[in-house]
């Protein structure tokens, strides 16, 4: 079994010749603090603890029990036999037949302890030594303790460094991002536009602006002056801006979403909070309202089809009622009878023509809106301001009493100065907000005009 003289080790071998091998901070706090021999135990820990293991039995009772301050061995191996177990913390080995001598004396015994069990023999042997061992654990002790407090210091300066780095590289991916979408939309190009803000509301949730343009890279100059950390996500090209952001504002997940706050006492309320909702799902649903909202084609065709067929039959009606004008006899009877079918076929005619007028509206994406008795009564009452500085107007509040037609449409102002609310107003196929009743007038009007000539 191997075996070392561990007093040997600690009285030969000071702190400096393991100072080449082992460089750290607790070798210098160590020679600093430490007298000589103490600095010599801790060399020959170090050494036990790269050499063996604790189980090991290579300590020599014979060679330490002098070193710990004892007179006498028997009183060193009574306190061994009372703390520790034999087998498990120290061995007993006898000498072989041949190596005994005679009758007389007793035979030679080997007692060997493990590396712990030396350990806690120094510290219950109660003597001078005992005592000056138990002073170096303490030392050693808040000497790791100082130096795992300077690694663990270190250590989060790193992290804080590099998570400094890390976020300076989104940072500079997300402009890089934001200079690549603007590229690709110059100036008087409709797009309907979202980015991610560092204002939050009294939730603390996490907000997004969104909102359309016609000049996107002027819009995000603003938004960056009035938004915390403001930065561009994604752009949608569109031939209708306003209502594609209108129904984006009436869909059924994004309304739930939608929040409001206030920066320097100015409501914004083009927001949407993020929660569960990805930047990829949002993306979706966006593209999904464009395709909806959007010129299609396909619907085009098929209207243009149904108002072909309607304008045939109007003229064949138109003809059948120009023959029967002219197969009239004068006969009061049959007078009577042909003005009640003329009466029946300008009905049909007149309800054809209704029909006529509805499909123009599909083409033009005209959207009815029925009266509201509260609008009514709300346009009666004279319109003062609230202590909060607000118009509050039926359900809605806004920020000005009257504005102009794209602050009535964006619900910052109730009305026009000519009186317009915004059911009053439609957007057009051109994107303008127009009043309603003046668009429907003309349309009709110009229907009717065609409708009239086609007689002559």
């Amino acid at each position: 079994m191997n075996k070392f003289n561990i007093v040997e080790l600690i009285e030969n071998n000071p702190l400096t010749k393991l100072s080449n091998i082992y460089q750290s901070k607790i070798l210098t706090k160590i020679k600093n603090i430490f007298d000589n021999e103490e600095q010599q135990m801790f060399v020959a820990s170090f050494y036990c603890y790269l050499n063996y293991n604790n189980t090991d039995f290579i300590v020599d009772f014979d060679n330490v029990w002098k070193w710990l301050g004892f007179n006498k061995k028997d009183k060193a191996k009574k306190l061994l036999e009372l703390y520790f177990k034999p087998d498990i913390e120290y061995k007993v080995l006898l000498l072989h037949k041949g190596e005994q001598k005679g009758r007389g004396g007793h035979n030679k015994e080997t007692i060997l302890l493990t590396i712990k069990t030396f350990k806690s023999l120094c510290l219950k042997a109660c003597t001078k030594k005992a005592d000056q061992i138990h002073e170096y654990y303490l030392k050693l002790e808040n000497i790791l303790q100082e130096v795992l407090n300077e690694e663990t210091n270190e250590l989060r300066i790193q992290l804080q460094e590099k998570d400094k780095q890390i976020q300076n590289v989104e940072t500079d991916k997300r402009i890089i991002k934001e200079n690549t979408i603007l590229e690709h939309f110059p100036n008087n190009v409709q797009c309907i536009y979202y980015g991610i803000i560092d204002n939050t509301n009294s939730e603390n949730e996490t907000l997004i602006k969104f909102g359309c343009s016609n000049f996107l890279s002027n819009r995000i100059e603003r938004h960056k002056k009035t938004y915390s950390n403001f930065y561009l996500l994604n752009a949608f090209r569109v031939d209708n801006k306003v209502l594609v952001e209108n129904s984006m504002k009436h869909h059924s997940l994004l309304s739930k979403l939608r929040r409001t706050i206030r920066i320097n006492n100015i409501s914004h309320n083009e927001l949407l909070a993020i929660n569960n909702l990805s930047f990829e799902k949002l993306d979706i649903i966006i593209k999904d309202i464009i395709t909806n909202m959007e010129y299609n084609p396909e619907n085009y065709k098929k209207l243009l089809t149904e108002y072909e067929a309607l304008s045939k039959t109007n003229t064949n009606l138109l003809n059948e009622i120009a023959n029967m004008k002219n197969h009239i006899q004068p006969n009061e009877t049959e007078i009577k009878q042909l003005n009640i079918q003329l009466l029946l076929l300008s009905e049909e005619n007149q309800k054809l023509k209704n029909e006529n007028i509805k499909l123009l509206k599909q083409c033009k994406n005209i959207q009815g809106t029925n009266i509201d008795d509260n609008n009514v009564l709300n346009s009666l009452k004279r319109i003062t301001k609230s202590s909060d500085g607000l118009y509050h107007i039926g359900q809605s509040t806004y920020i000005h009493c009257y504005g102009s037609r794209e602050q009535v449409w964006n619900d910052i102002a109730y009305k026009t100065a000519g009186g317009l609310t915004k059911m009053d107003l439609i957007v057009n196929k051109s994107g303008k907000i127009v009043s309603k009743k003046k668009f429907i007038s003309e349309k009709t009007n110009n229907h009717l005009n065609k409708f009239n000539q086609s007689r002559k």
